[in-house]
């Protein structure tokens, strides 16, 4: 996490509190669970009762603020006036124009008893006065540097083998999301029994996809402009 996030979850987490606040980033930047470890560490064993979370792309439409929300929010619990409540919101940039609106007056009728968190790829998809009523968290994509090192890392403990040109192929192809890192690297693993250059080869060739054989190929003879076309055209 960057340091100035860092300071801010470490100053809520001293608080016992969280305000209403947007976390915007790229894909598998420790959006949502930088958002579940603050959640978890300030409500601890009442995090069950005191927090509701939604994927708003796939609840995206106005039902899902009156049906679940509201009803949340209304819900009175012991110790309330001790900890508000909190609705974590993943992807809110899918929530239909109407259903922002509803979820605009809930935070306004609700103010003194919950807050809410919304995580999305684009805060600009936010309605102005949801915004206006958020303090907004910006992640920025996660460096190739500390990935590789934390594959290293995770690898070495679980005693798996490896090479570094297998690891820089699958950090080229996410692009920085720590997530999906993760899980193709989880994957290959799974299937190969390692992580090697020649491990991720036989990943993309599985996938029956051309795009991800002429990735690789391109990679690994060091063109790397032709295998950033590939990626993001």
């Amino acid at each position: 996490m960057q340091k100035n996030l860092k300071k801010k979850f470490i100053l809520m987490t001293k608080k016992v509190t969280i305000p209403n606040i947007i976390l915007s980033g790229p894909p598998g930047s420790g959006k949502t669970s930088g958002i579940f470890c603050l959640a978890r560490k300030i409500f601890e064993n009442d995090f069950q009762k005191h927090v509701l979370c939604l994927n708003t792309s796939d609840d995206r439409g106005v039902e899902v603020i009156r049906e679940k929300i509201k009803i949340f929010c209304q819900k009175k619990l012991k110790n309330e006036n001790l900890r508000k409540k909190l609705v974590i919101l993943d992807e809110a940039d899918f929530m239909t124009i109407t259903a922002q609106e509803a979820l605009r007056r809930i935070m306004e009728i609700f103010s003194d008893q919950v807050r809410f968190a919304l995580i999305c790829n684009f805060p600009s998809k936010i309605i102005g006065p949801i915004q206006s009523r958020c303090a907004i968290l910006r992640f920025k994509k996660i460096k190739e540097t500390f990935l590789l090192n934390r594959l290293i890392f995770i690898l070495n403990s679980e005693g798996i083998f490896f090479d570094i040109s297998g690891l820089e192929a699958i950090i080229f192809l996410t692009n920085g999301d720590i997530r999906q890192t993760l899980n193709i690297s989880q994957n290959i693993v799974k299937t190969y029994g390692n992580l090697t250059q020649k491990a991720f080869k036989k990943f993309c060739s599985l996938s029956n996809s051309t795009i991800y054989l002429e990735f690789f190929l391109s990679f690994f003879n060091n063109n790397i402009y032709f295998s950033q076309e590939l990626l993001f055209d």
